[in-house]
């Protein structure tokens, strides 16, 4: 039986919790036995003992009844060495704890099997325990204060909380402890840094094992901060505080001198103090918020460290707090004392906004969000918005999607309160602005207003329920009734943030046709009110996308082999028009999301009558405007292709083969409208236009996501693939008929060389991944057997498929340029790259991220070409070759003959895929083993030497690649074999993270490397 304290224990019982939240657990029972047994461990989790004298000589005595235990040992007492005792001094000192419970950490981690020594294992040993603890307690509390639970479980789990909190003195003595405990580490975290530093004076910052040892203990550290912070929050749900914890946070904030990741922990459970002590709902009465509002108000001898945090704090505390006054009509207060008081919070609140209240809360809004998936439009338009707060320190720690919830819970708490209990200073915004554009049009202007519309829109961001329940479901409501006002004659930077807002509260197909209702000016009247006018609408966003489309080709044209050029152009649209341009990318990426989401928007503006979408975005593409501008007119022109239809996804081809060609050129005189034709100008002109996408990385990796959506299949396949993804005519007027000027741009020009040179390692990884996307499905959508059956049988393929002829589907399906793209050195070279990654990186990384998606793909890039190369080289290939009347232009330094000789370049994959297995992510893990499989069995790769004479000499490459880690990968299949699998718990994440199935058989090939080795 497990020891009470061991990973084991802590595992089991979260993966029971987490099944309990998704209403999967199996045995109710077993849970309440297993926190039965752990309330003593949550009680005195945060009891932490530090170094102390008295221990400290104990130790020295050599004796250490005290470390082993009577139990352990039955009471017999064992004599320790100098060794073991400078060990113990030596863990006490760098985690700062007891030395006798040093002594005893030191004693458990002695018999560690990851290999790591026994100081470093001990201290992971420490913070793991620590860390399991945390996450357990945080999901019992967070249970406990779901609504949305069954009663009677909240009803247990609230029991256990009780019980856990609760202490001779306070119940709410815990919550006090929490936020105590999350500054020492703050205090440690810095602790850590200056040994860093210090190291790096003496020299010894290059050991490997120093340096991953403080890395560990820095991300163990900062995700148990936000744990605690999280606790904390859900203990305020449950009424498990008082105001002495609301101080001691306030506290905390008030001496933060940084903004970094530690600093953003603090604001949902500061969100839900301010609801508690100063809302309406929160328990107490007006008498108290009154009190404490004079208390948090009066004259402050200590400022706050940070001005922006304390105005933050402010505002968010003003709207809440404005609650009490929204229908006060018993006459408890008089009159004139009434209209004193709220002009005094109007002022105390535009005072707070001045002082970079909406600047900071935009910030902490934004980046408590992904980092991975960068958005150029949306960091422009935050970039242009805010003016006073600093770039998040420590940002390369990301927060988890049970904080980023939290934290968006909240800030629409203040959202909602905000707009509901102040709207005489929300209405002021707006006016002040007007005044300040009218008197000045070339000064710079607050943009509080629209910074406020920013902050719903990342608040809301993939949050579509919420976002369907507090506006849409609505529509008499306070949000709905804002969105109808913000949207009324607004300025043009208004514009621009409102369709941010829009969009994002438009994230799925009901909240996206709310919106196309409303946009149409034909959803459902609120009170049945005066239909609204001068409000943003389908009309006026066609008539302004229009206009400026038409100004932007009015403007002096370029030459045609230079309008298509690398970077801006000049006298660039947005340099000259900043606020417009930026309110174009607006109309475009609110356009996107609907069109994604919606059918009916998507049917609508493919249909219009006198507004033709698809014209505008392609003459938009071809003039003088910036590459971000483009990129938005090539993610709007993707997003028609959601759920495409056969008519929609060729209309689309052709058109864009026109535009290649430059067809939508200002002064071409070629057709603007869909032709079967095809495009009118020579194939130099379009690889010209082609290659001038190559620059940056927003318009490579925009039209590299076109081509992926085009290629595609149409939403009513049936999944043959027997036919092809664009009009068996494409371009058959100015070059052989297909696609691969797209496939030679997407792979030779991108994928072979424009990723590799971004130095921006996450723009590096997203274009990365859209590339490896179009490869993906380019090889995927490709059916073999046709051609195997066609060349073994007599059977007539032609007349069973949907293309004109099998050797149409052989010629021009997109799989054979493809194919003879993976024998060109530098696609390999690119391939390669990307699966050879940092496993610390890997293991850090989230699995929907784009570091674990490039992985998948381009693993499963190279497991496919090694299946489908014996076909291609021994069938389609020769084809192509023979066909007289298909002229293709070879694929440049076509280097290898074999796949293999690629990897046989690339063997550092090898290992690679040998660590991704213990990475934690079961997709990768599965895919790695079944590559390894693969590649174990191949005889190019695996072929044995000559004989045993000539073993030195004719060594196999392949196994040669493991030499330095064959020992290491060993151990990692053996850890993930060991992992108990619980059979009455189901097919969960835990279960299936270690795929015995999978595990089993690929050990078998670790095994037959590893016996070739020694």
């Amino acid at each position: 039986m497990a020891d009470l304290n061991s990973p084991e224990r802590f595992q089991a019982l979260y993966a029971d919790l987490v099944d309990l939240s998704e209403a999967k657990l199996s045995d109710p029972e077993r849970l309440e036995l297993q926190i039965e047994a752990q309330i003593p461990a949550f009680k005195s989790l945060l009891d932490k003992r530090t170094r102390n004298e008295e221990s400290r000589k104990s130790l020295a005595t050599g004796l250490i009844w005290e470390v082993v235990g009577k139990l352990d040992v039955d009471g017999e007492q064992y004599a320790i060495n100098e060794e073991f005792q400078a060990a113990s001094l030596r863990l006490a000192d760098d985690l700062n704890i007891d030395e006798l419970d040093a002594a005893r950490l030191f004693l458990d981690s002695q018999d560690d099997t990851s290999g790591q020594p026994a100081h470093t294992a001990a201290i992971i040993r420490f913070h793991q325990r620590r860390k399991s603890l945390l996450d357990c307690l945080h999901k019992i509390t967070q249970i406990s204060a779901d609504i949305d639970q069954e009663d009677n479980v909240r009803r247990v789990l609230q029991a256990f909380v009780g019980r856990i909190v609760s202490s001779s003195e306070s119940t709410t003595r815990y919550a006090q402890k929490c936020v105590s405990s999350m500054g020492d580490i703050k205090t440690w975290l810095q602790s850590l840094a200056d040994k860093v530093n210090g190291a790096s004076v003496l020299g010894q910052s290059q050991q490997p094992d120093f340096l991953e040892t403080i890395q560990f203990q820095q991300t163990s550290l900062v995700i148990q901060h936000e744990s605690l912070g999280l606790i904390v929050l859900w203990l305020v749900k449950l009424s498990h505080s008082q105001m002495a914890d609301f101080d001691l946070v306030l506290d905390t904030l008030k001496k933060a001198d940084r903004y970094d990741n530690l600093l953003l922990h603090y604001f949902p459970v500061l969100g839900a103090y301010i609801s508690r002590f100063g809302g309406t709902e929160g328990g107490g009465t007006m008498a108290e918020a009154k009190s404490l509002n004079d208390r948090l108000f009066a004259q402050d001898q200590n400022p706050w460290a940070l001005s922006y945090v304390h105005a933050a704090f402010r505002a968010w505390w003003l709207a809440e707090y404005s609650g009490w006054y929204v229908e006060i009509n018993d006459g408890s207060i008089p009159d004139n004392q009434l209209e004193d008081e709220t002009t005094q919070r109007s002022k105390q609140f535009t005072e707070a906004l001045k002082d970079g209240a909406f600047d900071f809360l935009l910030s902490i809004s934004a980046d408590a969000k992904p980092i991975d998936w960068h958005d150029p439009a949306r960091q422009g338009l935050r970039q242009w918005l805010q003016r006073k707060t600093p770039v998040i320190l420590n940002g390369s720690f990301q927060f988890s999607k049970v904080f980023q919830t939290a934290l968006m819970e909240q800030l629409e708490a203040f959202i909602e309160a905000f707009i509901t209990n102040l709207p005489d200073v929300l209405r002021k915004l707006r006016t002040d602005e007007d005044e300040q554009r009218q008197l000045n049009q070339e000064h710079d202007h607050d943009l509080d207003l629209e910074r406020f519309l920013v902050i719903i829109s990342f608040s809301f961001e993939k949050r579509p329920k919420a976002a369907l329940e507090g506006f849409w479901d609505v529509r008499d409501g306070a949000l709905m009734g804002f969105v109808h006002w913000a949207s009324r004659r607004a300025s043009t930077p208004l514009v621009t943030a409102f369709c941010e807002m829009l969009q994002s509260i438009s994230e799925d197909e009901e909240c996206a046709t709310a919106a196309h209702d409303f946009l149409l000016d034909s959803g459902p009247q609120s009170s049945g009110k005066m239909r609204r006018t001068h409000s943003l609408s389908w009309n006026q966003i066609f008539k302004e996308l229009t206009f400026f489309s038409s100004k932007i080709r009015d403007r002096p044209a370029l030459p045609q082999p230079q309008t298509y050029r690398a970077g801006k152009p000049p006298s660039d649209f947005a340099e000259a028009e900043p606020e417009s341009s930026m309110m174009l990318e607006s109309y475009l990426r609110l356009i996107t999301r609907l069109c994604a989401e919606s059918t009916a928007v998507r049917t609508y503006l493919l249909q219009h009558a006198s507004f033709h979408i698809t014209e505008l975005l392609f003459q938009l593409a071809s003039s003088a405007i910036g590459p971000r501008l483009r990129a938005c007119a090539f993610t709007t022109l993707r997003s028609f292709l959601s759920h495409k239809s056969r008519n929609v996804g060729q209309f689309m081809w052709t058109t864009l083969d026109i535009w290649v060609s430059g067809g939508y050129a200002p002064g071409s005189s070629a057709p603007k409208a869909a032709s079967s034709g095809g495009a009118t100008s020579s194939a130099s002109a379009a690889g010209a236009i082609l290659k001038g996408l190559t620059s940056g990385f927003e318009e490579p990796t925009a039209f590299v996501q076109l081509l992926h959506a085009l290629v595609s299949p149409y939403e009513d396949d049936c999944g043959l693939y027997d036919g092809l993804p664009f009009p068996e005519q494409l371009g058959i007027s100015s070059r052989m008929p297909g696609i691969d000027p797209y496939i030679d741009y997407a792979l030779g020009e991108v994928f072979g060389s424009r990723v590799s040179e971004l130095t921006d390692i996450i723009q590096q990884r997203l274009l990365r991944l859209s590339c490896l996307e179009f490869i993906t499905i380019c090889l995927d959508t490709f059916n073999e057997n046709l051609v195997i059956f066609a060349s073994q049988s007599n059977v007539a393929v032609d007349t069973a498929i949907s293309t004109s002829n099998l050797e149409n589907y052989v010629l021009l399906h997109p799989f054979s340029r493809v194919m003879e793209w993976m024998f060109n050195d530098k696609v390999v070279t690119a391939l390669f790259a990307a699966i050879h990654q940092e496993a610390n990186d890997v293991c850090a990384a989230e699995p929907d991220s784009p570091l674990v998606l490039s992985l998948l793909k381009s693993i499963h890039v190279v497991t496919k070409v090694l299946d489908l190369q014996p076909t291609y080289l021994d069938i389609i290939k020769p084809l192509i070759k023979s066909h007289s009347t298909y002229r293709r232009s070879p694929v440049p330094n076509a280097a290898f003959t074999a796949f293999e000789d690629g990897i046989l370049s690339h063997l550092n994959i090898i290992p690679d895929l040998g660590r991704y297995c213990g990475a934690g992510h079961p997709d990768l893990v599965i895919a790695s083993l079944k590559l390894l499989e693969k590649l174990s069995a191949s005889p190019r790769l695996t072929s044995g030497p000559t004989s045993g004479l000539s073993r030195g000499v004719d060594r196999n490459k392949a196994l040669a690649a493991l030499d330095d880690d064959a020992e290491e990968i060993s151990k990692i299949l053996l850890r993930e074999m060991d992992v108990n699998i619980d059979i009455n718990r189901g097919p969960t994440v835990r279960n299936t993270s270690s795929s015995s199935g999978s595990l089993t058989s690929s050990s078998l090939v670790f095994g037959r490397l590893r016996a070739s080795l020694l």
